[in-house]
Formats: C-alpha cells, structure tokens, sequence
C-alpha cells in the first residue's frame, strides 16, 4: 500500500472520529435536554470514574435516598456527583456520599446547588467538558 493512501485513510478515520466527538458532544445533549459534566474524582467508582463524562438531566420528581445527584459546591467553582444519604425536607437539603468513600460529605446539599441526576454516562472522555 502505499504511503499516501496510508496516510488518507488515518486522516479520515480521524476525521470521522472528531464528527463522532461532535455529534456526541453538541447534538445527542440539545436532543436528550441533558448537560455533560466532566467527573473530577474517584469517589463515585467504579460507576462513575475520575475523567469521564457523566450527562446531567434535570430533575422534575422527588429526590430519594439512594438516589444520584450531580450539583455545585464552593460557589459554582466545583461540581460533583454522589449518592444521597438522606433527605432534610425542612430545609430542603442533601446529605450525601461517594460510592467509593468511607464517609459522608461534609455539610448538606442545599436545592438551589442541585444541578440534576445523571442520566448516561461514558468513561474517558471528560477531557472534552472542560474544552469549554
């Protein structure tokens, strides 16, 4: 084979592979109404691992415990995914842990930080929500 179709066959499987990225990244959330969020630690493996892409659908029923929720922490700086422990109704708030750690977030999550509950996730690929 020669070189030059070698390397138009690389180009285009590249190519292809960008428009997949694209399609995955702008076109499957606008359809799905969902928001791709980059996970930034460990604490949710093996479900959830550090660098991949977790879509975030917002959510319209009740929180219970068990549940999975995606929201902001230090002031919209952070954003973070973690099981619900229980439910403070009174004060409409969170109380939550990592699948992986060994003990509960500190303070509670209150429901003006709640992003929403992750809807589809895919590994590896969370480099692409912080390209933003």
């Amino acid at each position: 084979m020669p070189k030059n179709r070698k390397i138009t066959i690389v180009s285009v499987v590249l190519l292809f592979c960008l428009f997949l990225l694209a399609v995955l990244m702008i076109v499957i959330p606008k359809v799905l109404d969902v928001t791709p969020y980059a996970i930034s630690d460990n604490k949710m493996a093996p479900e959830y691992r550090e660098g991949g892409l977790v879509f975030v659908k917002d959510i319209s029923e009740p929180i219970h415990v068990g549940d999975t929720i995606t929201y902001y922490t230090n002031q919209g700086e952070e954003i973070k995914t973690r099981r619900v422990l229980a439910v403070d109704n009174k004060i409409e708030g969170y109380f939550v842990k990592g699948d992986n750690a060994d003990k509960a977030e500190m303070g509670l999550v209150h429901k003006r930080n709640l992003i929403g509950a992750p809807h589809f996730y895919l590994p590896y690929i969370g480099f692409l929500a912080d390209l933003k």
